[in-house]
């Protein structure tokens, strides 16, 4: 375990207890092998997945603590993990070499994501901020290339060069559902919290759900940087309804279909 990842995961340890809790994040597809070459995947939740041909690359997530009166929320998840089902195997790389900035966000929870072709998009998250000194919502959509990120790990180099992480304060929401339905990205519910001063005996924590039931956008690289356009919040998911109707993509639509949709 590195410096950083010990640091973390003690803070974590201290501030857990007034975290807030969503059930509403999105629930990631796997293969039934892959619980069982890495099972601590079965006590984690909120994490990211990217997939290349027999590969799977997991960001993120919280993983339930063994000592849950302690510790009700569980520890971040602080490790790039790659599991090989060609191989049946499962690794853990340390983040230790990535920047703060990109590191903090993948070791987030409640990510939304959405994979198209073999570039993983992954928005927001809720996470402990070094340079804040506090747990914020990330305001940040990253693009992974995922099959050259697993090439780096796979060779022992850092594979920071394949990540593009773009600000936008739209972004700043975790336990969302991303989906893309050819055209579009729609990004589905979600909420923001902050906790500043969590040392002190008074923290100030604030937590929102924003007016905007959706969000729909497009998104474009230029210069080498992800670009946020068409952005257009959805207030009524009736009138979405309207405009989109079968172009509505799945994950939104299971979503939208639930009788009590989590707030």
């Amino acid at each position: 375990m590195n410096r950083r990842t010990a640091q973390t995961i003690a803070l974590w340890a201290i501030l857990s207890c007034s975290m807030p809790i969503n059930a509403y994040s999105q629930t990631p597809e796997l293969p039934g092998e892959a619980f069982d070459l890495y099972p601590t995947l079965r006590d984690m939740h909120g994490y990211a997945v990217g997939m290349h041909q027999d590969k799977i690359l997991i960001f993120g997530g919280l993983i339930r603590s063994e000592l849950p009166d302690l510790y009700p929320d569980g520890f971040p998840n602080q490790e790039l993990l790659l599991i090989d089902l060609g191989r049946r195997r499962a690794t853990a790389f340390s983040s230790g070499g990535i920047s703060d900035l990109l590191g903090e966000q993948l070791a987030a929870y409640g990510l939304a994501f959405h994979q198209l072709d073999q570039t993983l998009y992954i928005v927001g998250g809720y996470g402990l901020s070094r340079g804040e000194g506090a747990f914020v919502t990330f305001p940040y959509i990253i693009s992974v290339d995922v099959p050259a990120v697993i090439a780096d790990l796979l060779a022992g180099q850092n594979p920071e060069a394949h990540f593009r992480q773009h600000c936008d304060d739209r972004m700043a929401l975790f336990n969302a559902i991303l989906d893309h339905n050819g055209q579009e990205f729609f990004l589905l519910g979600g909420k923001r919290a902050v906790k500043r001063q969590p040392f002190s005996r008074e923290p100030d924590y604030r937590e929102e759900a924003p007016e905007e039931q959706l969000r729909t956008f497009r998104l474009r690289l230029q210069n080498d940087q992800l670009q946020v356009e068409g952005y257009q919040g959805w207030y009524d998911l009736g009138e979405l309804e309207a405009v989109y109707g079968n172009q509505i993509p799945p994950k939104i639509r299971r979503a939208m279909d639930k009788p009590d949709p989590p707030q």
